[in-house]
C-alpha cells in the first residue's frame, strides 16, 4: 500500500534544514572571503597611490632634469659665460663693467628663452668660479652670490656633471627681493657644466617650488611621506615627527609592511615605491584600525544578519510550507472553473511529484488543458471568420448617397456638354467602386488608398467646383507602407459632412510625414473644428479600451460610409500596429478639424 506523505511536513523539514545549513555555510565563505578581498584592494589601492606619487614626483625631477641639461648643454651659454671672465668684475674700467653687464644680461635672456614661455620653474642659477651667479626667472641678472656658500655644494660631483638634488631649502635672496615668494621653499638640482675641453665653467641649479613637486601628495586621507637615500624625511616638510619609524621600511618597493603608525598609537599598513629619476622613497600608509573598517563593519553586519536569519529560518519555514499547500486547494477549485476568456496563454503541465496533492493538482492541469486547447481553437476559429467577415461586408459598401449625388451632377454635366468631366468623373467612380469591391486583401499600400482618397475627392470637386480646394502630400518613402484598407477616405468623408457647415471655399488637406520609425497621415479640414460635446464622446469612444465591444458590435447604424467611421479607424490601426498605432483628434490654432493616423514601420 502506498505510503501517503504530507506536503506540508516535507516541505517545512526541507526548508528548515536547507536554510540553517546554507545560512552557516554562506556566513562562513562571505565573511572570510570578502574580508580577505577587501584587505587585498586596500593595499592595492595604497600600492597604486605610491606609484602613482613616486610618477608625479619624476615627472617634476624630470621636467628640471631636462632644463639643465638644455642650459648646461648650450654651446653658446658656454661661449658667453667663457668670455665673461675676460672682463673682471674687480676692474674700474665703465667699459668693462658695461660688456660684462651684457654679458650676463644676454646670459640671462638665452636661459629664460631655454626655460621656455610657460616658466616650468620659476628660477635658474648659473654659478661661476668668482664668487658671482646670473639669475633667470624670478631675479634676472648678475648677483653677488658665491657658489662656496650653496649647502649643497660638498655633495656635488664637480667632475662628473652627474646631478644632485637638494632637500627643501628657503631662497633669502627670492625672499627679500620679492616678498610674494616670502616663506616659500624649493627644492633645488644642481650640476656641473665645462666647456669644449671639459674645464669646470659652474654650476647650474634650477630650483621649483617645493609645493609644485608635491602638488599631488596634499589632502589625501592616508598617510604620505617622502625619503631620501638615508632616510631623511623630505615631505611633509618643514616636519615636526620624528621619522625614526623609516628605519623598518628596509623593503621590496611596493610591497605592504606592518610598521608603527605615524598617525598615533597602533599599528599601521605602508607601501613604498622608488622614484625612477632620483633615489628618493615615497610612502603611503593607512592605520589598520581605518584599514580593516570595512572589513570590520562586515563582520558585525553578517553576524547579526545570520542570527536574523537563523532567528527567522523556522518561522519562515513553517509559513512556507502553509502557504504552498492552501493554493493548491484553491487552484484545483478555479482550474475546474476555467474557460478560454481566463487565460490568454497555453498552461504547462508539472511532472508527478509523488506528493498527494501534487498529483491532484497535475491532473487537473492535464484537464484544464485539453479544455483549454478545445475552446481556444473554436473561439480563435469563430472570432477569426467573423472578423474577416465584418472586415469584407465594411469594404463593399458605398454610401448611396454619394452614388446618387454623383449621378445627378454626371447628369447635370452632360447638359451642359462637358465631356471630359464626365469621363474623368466616371473613370473616378469606377476606381472606387473597384476599389472596395476588389476584396482580395483588407491591406494595401499607403498610395494607394492616398490614392483612393484623391479619387474621392476628385468626385467631390466635380459637383462642388470652386467651393472644394483640396491638396495631398504625401512622402516618396511612405508610398510602400502597409495600412488596412480604408483608413484614409473615411476621414475624407467626415470632412465633407461636418467640414463644410460654413461659407466656402472648403479646404481639405492630407499630409503625409515620417519621423524616428514612424508615419502618419494628418486630414485637416477649415470647418468650424469638433465642439467640447463632440470631443468628450470621441475619446471614450476612441479609447482602447471600446475596441473589442465595437468589433463584436453589427455594422448596422454606424458612422460614414458603412459604419466607417473613426471608431472602426481607430480599432483596426490599433488590431494592426498595436500599442504603436497613433490617432489623434484636435482642433488646430489654424481653425477646423484635424485627425492624426499612422503606427510604426522599418
Amino acid at each position: 500500500m502506498k505510503t501517503k506523505k504530507s506536503v506540508q511536513a516535507s516541505i517545512f523539514r526541507s526548508y528548515l534544514i536547507l536554510i540553517l545549513a546554507a545560512v552557516a555555510i554562506f556566513c562562513s565563505f562571505f565573511y572570510f572571503y570578502t574580508a580577505r578581498i577587501l584587505r587585498d584592494r586596500a593595499v592595492a589601492a595604497l600600492s597604486d597611490s605610491s606609484l602613482s606619487l613616486a610618477r608625479s614626483i619624476d615627472a617634476e625631477i624630470s621636467k628640471m632634469n631636462n632644463i639643465s641639461l638644455n642650459v648646461s648643454g648650450s654651446e653658446l651659454l658656454k661661449l658667453l659665460f667663457a668670455e665673461r671672465s675676460e672682463f673682471p668684475q674687480s676692474s674700474d674700467s665703465s667699459g668693462m663693467k658695461l660688456e660684462r653687464y651684457l654679458r650676463a644680461r644676454r646670459i640671462s635672456d638665452i636661459v629664460v628663452t631655454i626655460i621656455g614661455p610657460l616658466k616650468p620653474v620659476p628660477q635658474v642659477y648659473l654659478y661661476g668660479l668668482d664668487g658671482t651667479a646670473i639669475g633667470a626667472g624670478i631675479a634676472s641678472g648678475e648677483m653677488r652670490r658665491s657658489l662656496d656658500s650653496m649647502e649643497w655644494l660638498p655633495d656635488l660631483d664637480l667632475r662628473s656633471g652627474a646631478k644632485i638634488i637638494s632637500p627643501p631649502r628657503k631662497d633669502e635672496l627670492l625672499e627679500s627681493t620679492f616678498p610674494l615668494y616670502r616663506e616659500r621653499s624649493y627644492i633645488s638640482l644642481c650640476r656641473a657644466f665645462y666647456d669644449g675641453s671639459k674645464k669646470l665653467l659652474g654650476v647650474v641649479e634650477i630650483k621649483q617650488f617645493y609645493d609644485e613637486v608635491f602638488k599631488d601628495l596634499t589632502e589625501r586621507k592616508e598617510f604620505i611621506a617622502v625619503l631620501d637615500q638615508e632616510n631623511r624625511q623630505i615631505f611633509p616638510f618643514p616636519s615636526d615627527r620624528v621619522a625614526s619609524w623609516s628605519s623598518s621600511l628596509a623593503l621590496k618597493a611596493g610591497g605592504p609592511a606592518s610598521i608603527l603608525s605615524p598617525l598615533g598609537s597602533g599599528r599601521a599598513t605602508a607601501v613604498s615605491r622608488d622614484c625612477r629619476q632620483i633615489g628618493w622613497r615615497v610612502v603611503v600608509a593607512r592605520r589598520d584600525a581605518e584599514l580593516m573598517r570595512p572589513v570590520t563593519e562586515f563582520a558585525l553586519l553578517s553576524a547579526f544578519a545570520g542570527l536574523a536569519i537563523l532567528a527567522a529560518s523556522t518561522f519562515v519555514a513553517s509559513r512556507l510550507a502553509r502557504q504552498i499547500t492552501t493554493p493548491i486547494g484553491n487552484i484545483r477549485a478555479a482550474i475546474s472553473r476555467l474557460d478560454w476568456d481566463g487565460l490568454l496563454t497555453e498552461g504547462q503541465i508539472p511532472s508527478a511529484s509523488g506528493l498527494d496533492e501534487l498529483e491532484e493538482l497535475e491532473a487537473a492541469f492535464v484537464e484544464m488543458h485539453d479544455k483549454l486547447r478545445e475552446s481556444m481553437s473554436e473561439a480563435l476559429a469563430a472570432r477569426t471568420h467573423e472578423l474577416r467577415a465584418t472586415m469584407l461586408a465594411l469594404q463593399s459598401q458605398m454610401d448611396p448617397h454619394f452614388v446618387y449625388n454623383m449621378l445627378a451632377t454626371i447628369g447635370i454635366m452632360a447638359d451642359r456638354k462637358m465631356y471630359d468631366g464626365i469621363r474623368e468623373a466616371i473613370g473616378n467612380m469606377t476606381h472606387l467602386l473597384r476599389y472596395i469591391t476588389s476584396g482580395t486583401s483588407s491591406y494595401v499600400d499607403l498610395a494607394e488608398e492616398v490614392e483612393y482618397a484623391r479619387r474621392y475627392l476628385a468626385c467631390m470637386k466635380a459637383r462642388f467646383q470652386e467651393g472644394l480646394l483640396y491638396s495631398i502630400e504625401l512622402p516618396e518613402r511612405l508610398a510602400k507602407i502597409t495600412v488596412p484598407k480604408l483608413t484614409i477616405q473615411p476621414l475624407v468623408e467626415n470632412c465633407m459632412k461636418y467640414g463644410i457647415e460654413c461659407e466656402p471655399p472648403w479646404r481639405i488637406s492630407i499630409i503625409g510625414a515620417e519621423g524616428e520609425g514612424t508615419w502618419t497621415i494628418a486630414v485637416e479640414d477649415s470647418g468650424p473644428g469638433f465642439s467640447e460635446e463632440a470631443f468628450c464622446s470621441l475619446r471614450e469612444r476612441l479609447a482602447p479600451s471600446a475596441d473589442s465591444a465595437f468589433l463584436a458590435e453589427s455594422i448596422e447604424g454606424g458612422e460614414g460610409i458603412g459604419g466607417l467611421g473613426l471608431r472602426n479607424i481607430a480599432a483596426r490601426l490599433r488590431l494592426f500596429y498595436g500599442e504603436d498605432a497613433i490617432f489623434e483628434i484636435e482642433n488646430p490654432d489654424s481653425g477646423g478639424a484635424r485627425v492624426t493616423i499612422g503606427g510604426r514601420y522599418g
